[in-house]
């Protein structure tokens, strides 16, 4: 089965929503896309807050131009 990486630029509102639905969909949406989601790389400002979600298996980043 195919991979597919994702990157999320900004971490706010929007950003977490996405992140969770990811991490809490998993299966729903590979099922329906056909391949793996891999949420890769995350970049914010602010990496210290916490989003009340485990993202501890995703890279971080201040800087979105070194992802």
């Amino acid at each position: 089965m195919k991979t597919i990486r994702v990157g999320i630029l900004g971490l706010g509102v929007v950003g977490t929503g996405v992140a969770d639905l990811l991490i809490r969909k998993t299966s729903l949406l590979e099922s329906r896309i056909g391949a793996r989601l891999n949420l890769k790389t995350i970049a914010d400002i602010d990496i210290n807050t916490d989003r009340g979600i485990d993202l501890k298996g995703s890279a971080w980043s201040r800087m979105p131009w070194q992802c």
